[in-house]
């Protein structure tokens, strides 16, 4: 999916890969979200998706960029997606 994402869009989407950061990498947007959720401070967190703004469907976030969805890796071991966290980052 994420290939084929790729060859049809210019936009960055991204499934399970390494996040395409707009500002800044987001470790301390997931040390908040570990503290929201009582994780630990150390827990860790896969992106399992990032969606980029699309005109053409009307998708605009912020000032158009990017949602970022995570979860514990923890919780992606066990096919638990109730405690996702959303990162906006804009331009």
């Amino acid at each position: 999916l994420h290939d084929q994402l790729l060859e049809t869009t210019h936009f960055d989407n991204r499934l399970f890969s390494p996040p395409g950061p707009v500002q800044n990498q987001m470790d301390d947007d997931l040390r908040i979200a570990s503290e929201a959720y009582g994780l630990a401070p150390d827990t860790q967190w896969t992106m399992v998706l990032q969606i980029d703004s699309v005109a053409e469907q009307n998708w605009c976030w912020g000032d158009a960029r990017c949602l970022y969805f995570w979860i514990p890796q923890e919780d992606l071991k066990c096919a638990r997606f109730d405690r996702p966290w959303v990162v906006l980052q804009c331009t």
